[in-house]
């Protein structure tokens, strides 16, 4: 297993993150190999045009950091009774995914699908299918993994690791698997019932990405222990990456919390 950090730990999420250059730089200095960078909501990220997308490379590059992961930021809802809104979220993926081809991560994170009062389950589950089809065949051109989230924080449609397995097979691409995120498991986990290990061991094969984060403003591991949940990983045998996504923005120092949390997972894996 390897360890990246999200970008979002400088940044003001859900907006776009003007300063990756200055995180990369920070990155390398804590220790970080890899950096997993982000877009921001639709209509701002117009600000990592094909200059810019050149430039942060080319630092990379010189910096010998990794971009693997890409968090391609908050979007239209494909699961909207208004046609129109589903039309802007395949148009809005579709620039997206151009811009996380350019920027060269091969896995990239998404959520986005909500259930609107009054429209039927079955009918949000196909608009979302639908829509998800359509986004799978671009990543497909583009040797893209799109790892879906299961998660309370962001949807109201896939919550768990059945959700996600059963939206993996009525998509039906093999560029379309799974990931966690631990802060939105350990927060929500009253109103699920199942540990993480539980749905590392569900997911199995098909997770192909990690996010650990903690309570707050606190570096990983502070109220957690990931002890437990990096031994069933090595069992089933991931060896991706594990993300610290510690998206909080009243933490008064990121760079104490990046480091802190650095040093806990490395002892881990």
């Amino acid at each position: 297993m390897k360890i990246s950090l999200s970008e979002i730990l400088y940044s003001r999420w859900p907006h776009p993150i003007y300063n990756l250059e200055d995180t990369l730089k920070r990155a390398v200095n804590i220790g970080y190999t890899a950096v997993e960078p982000g877009l921001g909501t639709p209509g701002t990220y117009n600000w990592l045009d094909n200059g810019r997308i050149k430039k942060v490379k080319k630092l990379a590059m010189e910096l010998k950091i990794e971009l693997p992961v890409a968090n391609p930021g908050v979007t239209f809802n494909p699961a909207s009774p208004l046609e129109e809104e589903r039309k802007l979220y395949l148009k809005d993926m579709k620039e997206r995914i151009r811009i996380v081809e350019a920027l060269g991560p091969k896995i990239m994170v998404g959520w986005e699908t909500f259930i609107i009062e009054g429209t039927p389950y079955e009918k949000a589950w196909e608009w979302t299918v639908d829509a998800y089809k359509a986004v799978a065949e671009e990543v497909e051109k583009k040797g893209i993994i799109w790892a879906i989230e299961p998660t309370i924080a962001h949807t109201n449609l896939i919550h768990t690791p059945e959700d996600v397995l059963k939206l993996m097979k009525d998509v039906g691409s093999k560029n379309v698997k799974a990931m966690i995120d631990t802060y939105h498991l350990w927060l929500k986990m009253g109103g699920i019932g199942q540990t993480p290990e539980q749905w590392i061991e569900k997911l199995g094969s098909n997770l192909v990405h990690v996010h650990l984060g903690d309570s707050g403003p606190l570096p990983v591991g502070a109220t957690w222990d990931y002890t437990s949940l990096i031994n069933t990983l090595k069992r089933i045998g991931y060896e991706g990456y594990l993300g610290i996504d510690l998206a909080h923005k009243e933490t008064p120092n990121k760079d104490y919390v990046a480091s802190r949390s650095l040093e806990y997972v490395k002892k881990l894996i």
